[in-house]
C-alpha cells in the first residue's frame, strides 16, 4: 500500500513540475516572439529613411498630364513642356 501511495505522490509531483516548466517555456516563447517581431519591425529601412521618394518630383507632372488629357492639351503645364529625347 505504501509503494502505490509513494508512486502516486511522485507522479503528482512530476505532473506539477511539467506544468511549471510548460508555463515557463510558454512565457519564454511569447517573449522571444514579441522581441523578435519588434526587432524586425524596427529594422525596417522606411522608418529611418529621410530620402525623398522617387515619384515625389514627378507627381505634379503626372497629375498635370492626366488633367491635360482630360482637357485635351498639355499646353498649360510648364513642367510638361519637355524637349523631345
Amino acid at each position: 500500500m505504501n509503494i502505490s501511495v509513494d508512486n502516486m505522490q511522485a507522479s503528482d509531483d512530476w505532473k506539477f513540475l511539467s506544468k511549471v516548466v510548460d508555463r515557463i517555456l510558454l512565457y519564454l516563447y511569447i517573449t522571444v516572439c514579441f522581441v523578435g517581431g519588434t526587432a524586425v519591425m524596427m529594422s525596417a529601412p522606411s522608418l529611418y529613411d529621410t530620402d525623398k521618394p522617387i515619384d515625389a518630383g514627378s507627381s505634379h507632372s503626372i497629375q498635370s498630364q492626366l488633367a491635360a488629357a482630360d482637357a485635351g492639351s498639355a499646353a498649360d503645364c510648364p513642367q510638361c513642356q519637355m524637349a523631345p529625347a
